[in-house]
């Protein structure tokens, strides 16, 4: 790869990283398509690598990035101590932890997860393995919807 190339796929990747702030100014619409399209890029470069390189057809990444996602969507949200006494009762005026904060907590606390459930199935092969994988996503323990 030649320096020229280097420079515009870098000239590509920062216009990319920078296109919802500028989108920003138009309209909230054109923000939430620029900020999801790179996820599903990741879900689907994820998938690649999983089937393509490594031949294992399994889902079980999904859920891994579902938790860190969650983890950054209750760290980020301002409503956290709403859901949460102990929160508000260990910060009163509120728990307001920076994006730049947050998300190297959420990709830990994912890789933890990752490792405490993965460590015990080393030792599974093939079929095994793949049904582990494929039904961890189904056994996720998903949040109960708030009261009204």
């Amino acid at each position: 790869m030649n320096l020229d190339n280097r420079v515009a796929r870098g000239a590509l990747i920062a216009a990319l990283f920078l296109l919802p702030m500028v989108l920003q100014g138009f309209a909230e619409h054109g923000v939430c398509i620029a900020d999801t399209c790179p996820l599903y890029i990741m879900m689907a470069l994820g998938m690649n690598i999983l089937v393509g390189y490594a031949g294992l057809p399994g889902l079980g990444y999904v859920a891994f990035y579902a938790a860190g996602a969650y983890l950054f969507a209750l760290l980020a949200s301002q409503h956290l101590p709403e859901h949460f006494v102990w929160i508000a009762a260990m910060f009163p005026a509120g728990l307001h932890t920076p994006w730049w904060a947050t998300i190297p907590l959420a990709a830990l606390m994912a890789g933890e997860l990752r490792i405490f459930l993965g460590a015990p199935t080393l030792k599974l092969r093939v079929d095994y393995l793949f049904l582990v994988w494929n039904l961890f996503p189904t056994h996720y323990p998903t949040p109960a919807a708030p009261h009204q």
